[in-house]
Order: C-alpha cells, then sequence, then structure tokens
C-alpha cells in the first residue's frame, strides 16, 4: 500500500505542472493623443497720442498697457498687424507707429504679420508691449487719423 500513495502524488504533481504551462496570458494596448493647442489672451487699453508734432517721436497719452499671455502645448508665433492711418483723404502709412516687447527695441508696425513672439508651451508671465508714434515733419495734411491693430496667434 506504501507504493500506491507515492504514485498518486506525482501524478497530482504532474497534473499542477500541465496546468501551469498550459495558461494562456492576453495583452491589451492602450493609446491615446493630446492635440496642439495655443491661446492668447490680451489687456490692452486704447491707444492715444493726442495732438503730436511731427519729427518727434511720442509715446501715448496716460500711459496704456498692453500684455499678451499665451497658453500652449505646442510652438506659437505672434503677429502684428494695421491698417494704415487715415482722416478720411489722408493716410500716414502703419510703420509710423513703432512698438516693442518688454525692453527690447522698437520695430515698425507692418501691414501684414509683424512678427511679436514666439515661443513652445505657455509664457510663465504675461509679455507687456510698449507703443511710440512717429510722422515726419510737413508730409501729411492736418486732421484726426485713426487705425486699427491685430494681433494673431499661429502655429
Amino acid at each position: 500500500m506504501f507504493r500506491k500513495g507515492k504514485v498518486i502524488s506525482v501524478v497530482i504533481v504532474l497534473v499542477g505542472v500541465m496546468l501551469i504551462l498550459s495558461a494562456t496570458v492576453f495583452g491589451q494596448s492602450i493609446s491615446f493623443s493630446i492635440p496642439g493647442f495655443h491661446t492668447m489672451n490680451m489687456q490692452a487699453d486704447a491707444l492715444s497720442f493726442g495732438s503730436i508734432t511731427p519729427g518727434v517721436a511720442v509715446s501715448p497719452t496716460g500711459n496704456p498697457k498692453t500684455t499678451i499671455s499665451v497658453s500652449a502645448n505646442t510652438t506659437w508665433h505672434v503677429y502684428l498687424s494695421g491698417t494704415d492711418f487715415t482722416n478720411g483723404s489722408a493716410t500716414i502709412p502703419i510703420s509710423s507707429l513703432q512698438f516693442k516687447v518688454g525692453n527690447g527695441s522698437f520695430n515698425p508696425v507692418g501691414n501684414n504679420n509683424t512678427p511679436v513672439i514666439n515661443g513652445t508651451g505657455s509664457l510663465t508671465s504675461p509679455v507687456s508691449i510698449s507703443y511710440q508714434l512717429f510722422v515726419q515733419n510737413g508730409i501729411y495734411p492736418a486732421g484726426s487719423y485713426t487705425s486699427n491693430l491685430t494681433y494673431t496667434i499661429t502655429d
């Protein structure tokens, strides 16, 4: 009888090994995507230069503030465009208006997508924009002139 007990225990062990070897493993793949985005927020006071003296660069009256903030997870570019100044019958090129970013140098505004700033990811703090106007002396007739500025963010 002693031998039968040993044989039974060996068979049970072999059956257990067979169960482990015949196990099936299933895998599952997981994927997702995060779309690229960029948004721009702008705080801007109206710009008024009051009555100017042609031939002299002037800053806007009242020290208006213009700031740009960008939230993004991709590369972005901010551009500035403007329309020429008009008084109904005469025009002054928008390039007479200059802007600077932070403590940088003044650059003329163009009619079509003048680069302002660019980057990748979000700005850590808002960027300040300053303006000055320089109208050449003796070329343009008297009158009140107006223009519009447009800031655009792109990839």
